[in-house]
């Protein structure tokens, strides 16, 4: 139980990186409105982004 509050800690710092760093959350784990993400053959995704675009 601890070692999924550790991860669940780790994705969220994971999350705040990628978005400081002008990045849009498109789908997370543990997420309240996204979707988790699929996983990639074998390989289990915590978190998929894209870009954002300056106008």
């Amino acid at each position: 139980m601890k070692k999924r509050n550790v991860h669940r800690e780790l994705v969220e710092l994971l999350v705040d990186q990628i978005r400081s760093h002008g990045y849009m959350m498109i789908s997370r784990k543990y997420g309240k409105y996204l979707p988790p993400p699929s996983p990639i053959d074998h390989l289990e995704i915590d978190a998929v982004a894209r870009y954002k675009k300056k106008r």
